[in-house]
């Protein structure tokens, strides 16, 4: 498990669970519109509360969005362990489900390619995740700052520090931030297995 020594994030303590968010930005060229990437951690404050928080995280009266953390606040420690997750999929028969046959079908491809007849026999996603401390690093670098009160923004309460101990069971997110499109959605179960 990393530890981490910020002395703030960008995060939240609900009351019953806790929520960071760390940035990974990537970089513009002038064909591709810059993307910005959050990986959000929903962490349970019991070590069994994860099959409670999904649930929460996931229903009807609640958005996600509503739960994203969108202030620095100072934190005790921070720890986030390694993960590394990878899964495939043969996608072919849920787009069939959705109508999109026409791929599928024997010369539906003809005008892309002339000489015989060409039809997508499968689909295939492969996904791979991988957070660690290069990512943890990426996301100090890309880290908001907030002018300090006084500056002309109103004097508020800051809430009093608090760990963030990713040693049990999470929730994880990973958002395209400018059109909030959630890409991956995920749990690790066992953060501390190396």
């Amino acid at each position: 498990m990393d530890v981490s020594h910020r002395r703030s994030a960008i995060a939240h303590h609900y009351q019953d669970f806790k929520v960071l968010s760390l940035d990974y930005k990537v970089a513009s060229s002038e064909n591709v519109p810059r993307k910005r990437y959050t990986v959000h951690i929903f962490l349970p404050d019991e070590i069994n509360g994860l099959p409670a928080l999904v649930e929460k995280v996931f229903s009807d009266s609640v958005s996600v969005e509503s739960m994203l953390p969108f202030s620095n606040v100072d934190l005790g420690k921070l720890k986030i362990p390694r993960f590394k997750l990878s899964f495939k999929i043969e996608a072919s028969a849920m787009l069939k489900e959705m109508d999109l046959v026409l791929p599928f079908m024997e010369e539906a491809l003809t005008e892309i390619v002339e000489e015989r007849a060409v039809c997508i026999s499968k689909i295939i996603q492969k996904c791979t995740i991988e957070v660690n401390e290069e990512g943890t690093k990426a996301a100090a670098a890309t880290m908001m700052m907030f002018p300090p009160a006084g500056c002309g923004a109103p004097r508020m309460n800051k809430p009093p520090p608090f760990d963030f101990i990713a040693d049990h069971p999470f929730l994880f997110f990973i958002r395209e931030q400018y059109t909030e499109t959630v890409l991956f959605v995920g749990q690790v179960l066992n953060p501390l297995d190396e």
